[in-house]
């Protein structure tokens, strides 16, 4: 029997119970808990869902304390940003981004960052001249982004409570930076981000790639499950249907080459097997990243597989 916390999970986009079993016994690596989780595919539309879940009402006690979106970030090495820089060039290279066309707009660009955490990526964007909007539901973190980006910037709480204070057709970008995973109802936001985004302007996505390389070779153990906090898990097909649905037309989607992501699922998978955590020390974190950047680039540059996906969307022709 599910507890009054928890529920069975309906597909946001069918309606219907998951069925199909996808990942089974999965493990939250960030509590010390024997809790294990189960997601199920949809056995019309293929999303993956956690189920049973937390109720929304209760989703934010299975949020540490210490959860890395919600802290300040700090400044990685020197190498790390190089070797990341260079990385994100070389896909850019093969899948490229769409941009806004800041000269044509006559006026100072303005973006939305639905979940922006601690403020960096809004503190990155006005350094470049941009009218920047936030919500947070993380008072605490939205208090690290108040402190980077200006209190008004920051709307602290739902994005449900947010929408009426969000001006309509206003924003040149509406970013959803490893949101949609975490909604109990990711086409609700979707929609809304169709409705505050202007005409010409885009919608930006990212979130984890369910049917990647990394994740059919780490299963259950993938470092971007993460149980329980994220209540489904897209793919490409999936991620087009959701755009469709909410009004939204896909221009491009690009995958993501993040060594540190599958450095830490073989962490997890050692974890497992040792029955102990497992974590390398700095100098076999080294070695081990090393190895595998060559690898998840080359995944995503031949086969446009990476941990996540980035995706863009426009409104669609006939919506307004």
């Amino acid at each position: 029997m599910v507890t009054p916390q928890w529920e069975e999970a309906t597909c946001p986009l069918c309606g219907i119970p998951p069925q199909m079993t996808r990942l089974d016994r999965v493990r939250d690596w960030s509590q010390r808990s024997a809790a294990r989780y189960t997601y199920k595919a949809c056995r019309n539309c293929g999303l993956v869902l956690l189920s049973p879940r937390p109720a929304a009402s209760a989703i934010e006690h299975y949020y540490p304390a210490d959860y890395p979106p919600h802290l300040r970030q700090g400044e990685s090495s020197a190498k790390r940003r190089f070797v990341r820089a260079l990385l994100e060039r070389l896909v850019d290279a093969r899948f490229p981004r769409p941009t806004v066309s800041v000269v044509t707009l006559g006026r100072r660009p303005r973006i939305l960052d639905i979940g922006c955490g601690s403020g960096g990526y809004l503190k990155r964007r006005a350094s470049q001249g941009w009218e920047v909007w936030g919500v947070e539901s993380d008072p605490d973190a939205a208090n690290l982004a108040q402190q980077e980006v200006g209190v008004p910037a920051i709307h602290v709480g739902t994005l449900d409570a947010a929408a009426p204070c969000l001006p309509r057709n206003y924003f040149d970008l509406v970013a959803l930076h490893d949101v949609l995973e975490h909604l109990h109802n990711p086409l609700a936001a979707l929609r809304l981000a169709h409705d505050l985004v202007t005409l010409d302007g885009l919608v930006e996505v990212l979130t984890p790639d369910v049917d990647s390389l990394e994740s059919r070779a780490f299963r259950s153990n993938w470092f971007s499950v993460e149980a329980p906090r994220h209540i489904q898990l897209f793919s490409k097909a999936t991620l087009q249907v959701t755009f469709g649905r909410a009004g939204l037309r896909v221009v491009a989607m690009r995958p993501t080459s993040i060594p540190t992501f599958a450095l830490v699922s073989l962490e997890n998978v050692l974890s497992e097997r040792l029955h102990r955590r497992v974590c390398f020390d700095r100098l076999t974190r080294a070695g081990v990243f090393a190895a595998l950047a060559p690898l998840t680039l080359s995944t995503a540059m031949l086969s446009g597989s990476g941990s996540s996906l980035w995706v863009w969307g426009t409104k669609a022709s006939g919506t307004c």
